[in-house]
């Protein structure tokens, strides 16, 4: 099969330190259908000759899998790149720091083949490749399953760590917005979210594949508080386009009459429960204060 009987591309924008990307390849390169029928493009978003020098050895005998250079900072530029860069019909993009199920690209082929939906995604586990920390839940992200079957959405978005599209729509409507998303060290969310609504406002349909799952990695800079705080406060800033009826005066208001509660009962916790360690205390006081503060810099911006 040659590159322009495939029909798949799967983009991989890499940005993070973590020595992960290797298994995430290994986990694609052992995939029950033949390499021959998908390609793979990993976008280097890093601007480092070294990142570059190892990404092209690990890629040293695969021939499906390429390169591609984004010196712009930003996962959304990266992401376009990619998309741009590819020769296929359909794009998926999954995160550098996830492992896929052998029969990931099998199952995401057969979907593309009944072309029932424009765009799909499935579902993410969190994968503890190091050591969790005693305060954290082991269910930490792993993504809500949105349905327990197939199905269309309306109202939920798929995440952008597992998500598929036929390329021609995505780059339609603009591909992702370059100003927001995540970009190094700044956290940033709702890019993939704000693709989806603009399709889904001109008649695209969105499915949901809930057996179509990625392994996702806890990366150790998630292990400290700060993060946290960090990715609560973008959350409440970068979420308005996706979830108005979150930020109106009076939802916002509520938001601020209940922090007391939460409060109170996070003490409660803390003093009642043995497994209730003083950083769920802190982040539970904390988060909500962020999460609402972003909230007010995106309502008076």
């Amino acid at each position: 099969m040659n590159i322009s009987s495939k029909i798949l591309t799967i983009i991989i924008c890499t940005y993070n330190r973590n020595n992960i990307l290797r298994l995430c390849l290994n986990s694609i390169s052992a995939q029950s259908i033949n390499p021959i029928n998908f390609n793979v493009v990993i976008v280097n978003n890093y601007d480092c000759p070294k990142v570059s020098a190892e990404i092209r050895t690990l890629i040293i005998g695969s021939p499906n899998i390429s390169l591609v250079e984004e010196k712009r900072a930003g996962l959304s530029i990266a992401r376009n790149s990619g998309a741009y860069s590819s020769k296929t019909k359909w794009v998926a993009y999954l995160d550098d720091d996830c492992i896929v199920p052998e029969d990931f690209v099998e199952k995401a082929l057969d979907i593309i083949k009944w072309d029932k939906y424009d765009c799909f995604g499935g579902h993410i586990n969190s994968w503890w490749h190091y050591s969790k920390p005693r305060w954290m839940k082991p269910t930490f992200g792993t993504k809500p399953k949105l349905s327990d079957q197939e199905v269309v959405l309306k109202e939920d978005y798929n995440w952008g760590g597992n998500i598929f599209f036929k390329k021609e729509m995505l780059l339609a409507i603009g591909g992702f917005d370059e100003d927001i998303g995540m970009k190094k060290n700044k956290i940033g969310y709702s890019a993939e979210n704000r693709v989806q609504i603009k399709m889904k406002e001109i008649g695209h349909r969105i499915g949901y594949i809930p057996s179509l799952s990625v392994n996702h990695l806890v990366a150790p800079h998630k292990y400290k508080l700060l993060w946290h705080i960090k990715a609560a406060y973008a959350e409440g800033r970068d979420g308005k386009t996706v979830f108005p009826e979150q930020y109106t005066s009076s939802k916002l208001l509520k938001d601020f009459l209940r922090l007391p509660l939460t409060e109170a009962l996070s003490i409660y916790k803390w003093a009642t429960l043995s497994n209730y360690y003083w950083e769920n205390l802190f982040l539970d006081v904390f988060k909500p204060i962020f999460l609402l503060l972003g909230k007010l810099r995106a309502r008076l911006k």
